[in-house]
């Protein structure tokens, strides 16, 4: 249940966040090329980096929790790492990490579509957001299979992120597919890892290609 709920919600929060930022990003504003590369930036950070980086974040006595103690806002302080519910912690990591290499692919089928579309649907009144539904939309569907298809199967195997910020804690909070793979495997329970190694597989593989199917 938590790996299928990692791999929905992030999917959804990386698509949708590296969407937006396509839109704006592909404008011509100044210091467009300082934005993109900080916004790209977090998904060539080592994992591990950006592991122990969260867990110093998000501790009991952690960033966090202090700035909301010296700005007045203490009530909302919180174990972020250490109650229930830590999953939406560890999501929004992810989210943070992966939502600008969605954005530069975002970009890329953005910059495919002749201007002369959009040229022609100002010509005839199209607002904003027609041209949203009828132009955009339509022809970014190639990259949005890639985006949501790389997303999926990035989550379905999620490993590093949650073994390094939770371990899959606190208790079985976190605990998705792979952790549990990898947690029976260092216990000696081959058997166990391998057949879990095994329906991961076996998981990825169908929802990957029935996206492939669906949204080509």
């Amino acid at each position: 249940g938590n790996t299928f709920l990692f791999a929905l919600i992030t999917t959804i929060l990386k698509t949708g966040i590296g969407f937006l930022l396509a839109l704006a990003m592909v404008k011509k504003i100044p210091g467009r090329g300082i934005m993109r590369t900080i916004y790209y930036a977090p998904c060539v950070i080592s994992i591990t980096v950006v592991g122990v980086l969260f867990k110093a974040i998000l501790a009991n006595k952690g960033l966090l929790n202090n700035v909301l103690q010296i700005i007045g806002l203490g009530g909302l302080a919180n174990d972020w790492l250490g109650s229930y519910g830590t999953m939406g912690s560890v999501i929004l990591v992810e989210t943070w990490m992966w939502a600008g290499f969605n954005m530069f692919i975002f970009i890329s089928g953005l910059q495919a579509i002749p201007e002369d579309y959009y040229e022609s649907a100002t010509l005839e009144g199209a607002s904003a957001f027609e041209k949203l539904k009828n132009i955009t939309l339509p022809l970014i569907v190639p990259s949005m299979t890639v985006v949501v298809t790389l997303s999926i199967a990035g989550g379905l195997k999620v490993f590093d992120i949650i073994y390094v910020i939770t371990n899959g804690g606190p208790g079985f909070d976190t605990q998705v597919l792979a952790t549990y793979t990898y947690q029976s495997f260092s216990l000696g329970f081959l058997g166990e890892s391998s057949a879990g190694s095994i329906i991961l597989a076996i998981i990825v593989v169908i929802i990957s290609f029935t996206m492939n199917h669906y949204l080509t």
